[in-house]
């Protein structure tokens, strides 16, 4: 995964920005940004990295502080941007375009 990414950050200049877009069950959530951190893929250089994920976050108040707790470990708090599916659909629709415009 990280010669996948070297190869997309030299092809297209990314400079290690990255946001990494999450629309699995948020059994998920922790275990992914777990992988992430450890394949090398979250930089600690001053890139942009954010996660974002879609809600629900957790079942209920305990899991969500147990989820909260697992993404922490791979992202600072600041990093993570927690959207509503529907609210955020345009938004992520228009990722694309804007990923093209900046370059």
């Amino acid at each position: 995964m990280l010669d996948l990414d070297n190869e997309l950050d030299a092809k297209y200049g990314l400079k290690g920005n990255r946001i990494f877009y999450m629309s699995v069950a948020p059994r998920f959530f922790g275990t992914i940004a777990k992988y992430l951190k450890s394949e090398g893929l979250i930089t600690e250089n001053g890139e942009y990295n954010r996660l974002m994920i879609e809600k629900p976050f957790g079942s209920s108040y305990k899991t969500a502080e147990e989820l909260q707790k697992e993404l922490t470990e791979a992202f600072d708090d600041d990093q993570i941007y927690r959207i509503d599916h529907y609210l955020g659909k345009e938004m992520v629709q228009t990722l694309p375009h804007f990923v093209l415009e900046t370059h």
